[in-house]
């Protein structure tokens, strides 16, 4: 519902998205990732960026590691190499760590 007429509305919340200095940042930034079920590498030197704002998908074959890929981006898989989300390390803030 709009205000009166000569009454401003609060201010909103900030468009989504993070920002750094006005400009956009890298959302998800992952370099060297890999992490392995045994022997069977399900990751392997894995690097990648993608900008805030951006749209991607993920396709792959059955077993190509999209659900590891997943579950190491909210911090349920310990990969080696360095992931940052939103500037942070998911692994050092995921539940059980």
């Amino acid at each position: 519902m709009a205000p009166p007429a000569g009454e401003t509305s609060p201010p909103g919340p900030p468009p989504p998205g993070p920002e750094l200095g006005g400009r956009m940042k890298t959302l998800i930034e992952a370099s060297h990732l890999s992490l392995h079920y045994g022997r069977k590498a399900a990751l392997q030197d894995l690097t990648f960026s993608i900008p805030a704002g951006r749209v991607v998908g993920l396709l792959g074959h059955n077993g190509a590691g999209k659900t590891t890929l997943m579950k190491t981006l909210v911090g349920l898989k310990q990969p080696t190499g360095q992931l940052r989300v939103l500037g942070l390390d998911p692994h050092a803030t995921a539940p059980g760590c």
